[in-house]
Order: structure tokens, then C-alpha cells, then sequence
């Protein structure tokens, strides 16, 4: 068997010609759930999905898996590939053994391992725990590699705006002078010009006017990385940067083979990888353990149709009555009375949240309570986080998709999962937020509110899986309405 590799500069893709093609093709694809569908109306509609196509082009990061791939075979071939390719594939710095960028905080052994890792590499992703103290990782990257090369530019891209000024106040706060950082959002002017921008996913999204310098920047880094999904608007912005030198960080990758393969591709391959288990064995986040109170209702809802007719529906009316159920967010309510420090309560819905906020306050009288949504202003989300990390006996009610994203509270004590699903990420990411280490936090609590009910008992058992993969103890409680 031969193996060709070839660069494709216009495209920015890897060339594979091999008279083995359509084998390589079949293995990284996945099989079309929705084809069938597609191919009443066109017959030339496949039925799997591929991530190299037909001529054998493919994104340059997935090179590694896929020489993996063929040394699994066991079977001889012969490979050859160009250098355009290899510069392409692997970009690596100069200057592997310089010292790493002295900041004020020092650096955990994994982070340096991180970062010399980034820089004998020079592209790739980083899949470190939530918790684990990425900002600075990317910081200390940025700067050792700002020292020795000179007039470099970086593009830092982050999920929203809140993480653009939580971002800005980490990196000056370890010691990078506030007068090389320039931020893009809604809230500030295009300050092209300085080393480092600290840009926003959704502004890159939504503005038409971004200068074409800034997808000339020597280095690009994106922040929460699994966002990169293989459908999204996303990927479009991320091929217009011209640098091979890209790196992901992340705490989790996607389930769905597509989109992992769509952010090493795009980005690079998975170069570091610790996981949040190992953290805590090493004493670097807190002991966590988990309380799955199940919760057994009298009377369940009242499905519309049959459940195997329509799912959709009928999950989205067993997720109705769940949020709007007097006997579940009494339980919820008593919970945020009873924590004796700091609780953050996770919800996925407006108006979950709105009844819960007003609950609380009329129940915890003694306690302070916020509810952070989309229409909550970023200056009032940053003193609500602030004064968590500097006081007690707070409840913060919070939407999932606002929260579960790189907020970083380290004075939290309690996480309620009033939310219902099974999303993975939002899942994992949700309970790195309660993990990291603070003076007067022993151990950290899960309380995961689950339904007794269709759905609630197939999301309970992915959770449940989560937590034996991330080797964290459980326990179940039931609970009966009487």
C-alpha cells in the first residue's frame, strides 16, 4: 500500500492519494441518520458522512489520527510526504528550550508540560480539565512566545463578553501590561495595533467590518474550543487566519466523532491531555462528590400523544413539567435555605429561573440571591461574581449556556443541577466551576435533581456514566411526593 501526502496551499488542505483512498475515507465517516430522508428527494445523496473527501483532501490536523489508522492496519505501506506539508502540519518554534515567560503566579508541572508541548509542536489542541487554570496557561504561552520573537501579534478568541473582561483582568493580573492587550466587543472600539487582542466568538460572528489585518496574526488561540462544531458559522472564521501556529483549549471534546475530528482538523491534534480525576489526586482541585436526589412524583404529566410517536414533544412536555412542578423546586428551594456557603443553581430555562429567583428570596430570607441570564448586563454578572468570591451564603441562579462557559468562581461550595439533559460538556464544565481550590473549601457537593420519570431516567444514567468516567463518587437518595 502506498500513502502520498501533498500540501494544498490555496484550500489550506492535505492531499491524500493512496490506493487505499476509500478505506481511509470509510473510517473517518459516520453513518447519515437523516439520509434516508434526503435520499427520497435526491438519489445521489450519500448515506454516511466523510471528513476527507472523494480527491482525498482533508484538514491538516487530522494527519496524526490518521497515520494512527494505517500502522493499526498491520499492513506494509510506504508513505511519503512533502514538506510543504509537514511545515503546515507541524510549525514548531525555535526556540523549544527558552525559558518560559516568568508571570507572577508560577506554573503546575501539567502546564508547563502544556506549554512545552505548544511550543515543539506549534499547533494543537489541549484538552486540560475545567479548573485546571487554562487562562494562565495561555497567558504564559502568549508571553513566552511574545519574548522571543519580536513585533508578534495574537488573536485570542473567547466565547462571549464576559470571558473578554474576565480574560483581560487574569492576564494583567499576572503580569502582562495592560498596554499590549486591546479588547473587541460590542463594548470597545477595534484596537488593532497592540501584540495581543482578546476578541469574542459571537462578535466575530455578527460583524461584517472586521479589519483583514487581524487574520494576519502570527498566532491564534481559541479559548472553550469544543464550541468549533463542524456545521457552525465558526469554522469560517477560523479558515480566513492565515497562520499555521493555532492552538485549542478545552476542557472536554464533543461526543459526536464529526465535531471532534472538525477541531483537530482545523486546529491540530490533541497534544496534551489531563484530566480533572487526576487533578484532584494531585491535590490541584478539591475532592467533589455527588448526590443524585431522584425525585418520584405522584402523578407524572400528561403526555399529548404517545411518546414513541413524537419524542421531541414529549420531552419537551415532561421538561414543562418538571420546571414548573411545586414539589420539585420545593426541593430545590430547600436546598438553597439549607447550604451553609455559597450555591449555584443551574437551570436551562428563563422563566425556570425567574420562579426560582422569587422562591428563594421569599424562603432564604438570610441570603443574597441573583439569577444571571442573557438580559443581565456583563459589569453586573462581574460584581455578582466578585461578591461570591468575597463573601458567603450567596445563591446564584444561573442559565446554563451563560454559565457553564468559563466563569470562574472559586469560592463556590455547592452546585444544584436543576437543569434537565444529558449534555455532556455542560455537564462536565459545570462541575469544573466547582472544583477549583479555595482557602476555606474542604470538599465540593453535586446535588443532581433527577426525575423518576421517561426522560429524566435515561439522562440519569449518562449522568451517571459521567461520573464513573470521571471517577467521582456517587450516591442516589430517593425521593416520594406524598
Amino acid at each position: 500500500m502506498f500513502v502520498n501526502i501533498d500540501w494544498d496551499k490555496g484550500r489550506k488542505q492535505g492531499i491524500l492519494n493512496s490506493d487505499y483512498l476509500e478505506n481511509i475515507r470509510e473510517h473517518f465517516s459516520v453513518k447519515d441518520s437523516g439520509a434516508s430522508i434526503k435520499q427520497m428527494y435526491n438519489n445521489f445523496i450519500p448515506s454516511r458522512k466523510y471528513v476527507i473527501t472523494p480527491g482525498g483532501r482533508f484538514e491538516v490536523g487530522l494527519f496524526s489520527i490518521i497515520y494512527k489508522y494505517l500502522q493499526s492496519l498491520r499492513i506494509p505501506f510506504q508513505i511519503t510526504v512533502s514538506d510543504e506539508f509537514k511545515s503546515a502540519f507541524k510549525p514548531s518554534y525555535p526556540f523549544v528550550d527558552a525559558p518560559l515567560s516568568a508571570l507572577k503566579l508560577d506554573l503546575r508541572d501539567y502546564q508547563i508540560e502544556s506549554i512545552r508541548k505548544c511550543i515543539s509542536h506549534g499547533r494543537g489542541t489541549l484538552k486540560l480539565a475545567t479548573g485546571s487554570g487554562k487562562t494562565l496557561l495561555a497567558a504564559s504561552l502568549i508571553s513566552t512566545i511574545h519574548e522571543n520573537i519580536q513585533d508578534h501579534f495574537t488573536v485570542l478568541i473567547v466565547p462571549n463578553v464576559q470571558l473578554i473582561e474576565q480574560t483581560y483582568k487574569d492576564f494583567i493580573e499576572y503580569g502582562i501590561s495592560e498596554d499590549i492587550i486591546g479588547r473587541v466587543s460590542g463594548n470597545h472600539e477595534i484596537e488593532i495595533g497592540k501584540p495581543i487582542i482578546i476578541i469574542g466568538s459571537q462578535f466575530l460572528l455578527v460583524n461584517k467590518e472586521i479589519p483583514d489585518i487581524l487574520f494576519d496574526a502570527d498566532l491564534l488561540i481559541g479559548d472553550e474550543i469544543h464550541g468549533l462544531r463542524r456545521d457552525n458559522e465558526l469554522n469560517k472564521i477560523i479558515k480566513k487566519f492565515n497562520t499555521p501556529h493555532k492552538f485549542g483549549l478545552t476542557g472536554t471534546l464533543p461526543d459526536d466523532k464529526l465535531d471532534e475530528w472538525n477541531i483537530i482538523g482545523k486546529i491540530g491534534p490533541l497534544i496534551y491531555e489531563k484530566e480533572s480525576y487526576e487533578l484532584r489526586n494531585k491535590g490541584y482541585l478539591a475532592p467533589v462528590e455527588a448526590n443524585i436526589l431522584r425525585l418520584h412524583y405522584k402523578e407524572g404529566p400528561n403526555y399529548s400523544i404517545p411518546t414513541l410517536a413524537s419524542p421531541l414533544l414529549a420531552y419537551n412536555e415532561e421538561k414543562e413539567f418538571t420546571n414548573s412542578n411545586p414539589y420539585r423546586n420545593t426541593i430545590i428551594s430547600r436546598i438553597a435555605k439549607k447550604t451553609p456557603h455559597n450555591t449555584l443553581i443551574i437551570v436551562d430555562r428563563i422563566d425556570h429561573g425567574t420562579y426560582l429567583e422569587k422562591k428563594i428570596k421569599s424562603e432564604a430570607i438570610l441570603k443574597q440571591v441573583f439569577f444571571i441570564q442573557g438580559d443581565v448586563e456583563i459589569s453586573q454578572r462581574e460584581k455578582i461574581r466578585e461578591l461570591m468570591e468575597n463573601n458567603d451564603n450567596i445563591i446564584c441562579i444561573a442559565i446554563a449556556k451563560i454559565f457553564a462557559t468559563g466563569i470562574n468562581i472559586k469560592n463556590l461550595h455547592y452546585i444544584v443541577l436543576a437543569v434537565s439533559g444529558k449534555a455532556k460538556i455542560r455537564l462536565v464544565q459545570s462541575i469544573g466551576r466547582l472544583l477549583r481550590l479555595n482557602e476555606n473549601k474542604e470538599k465540593v457537593y453535586i446535588l443532581d435533581i433527577s426525575d423518576n420519570l421517561k426522560y429524566g431516567k435515561e439522562h440519569e444514567e449518562k449522568r451517571i456514566k459521567i461520573y464513573k468516567d470521571e471517577k467521582i463518587e456517587y450516591r442516589i437518595t430517593p425521593y416520594y411526593e406524598k
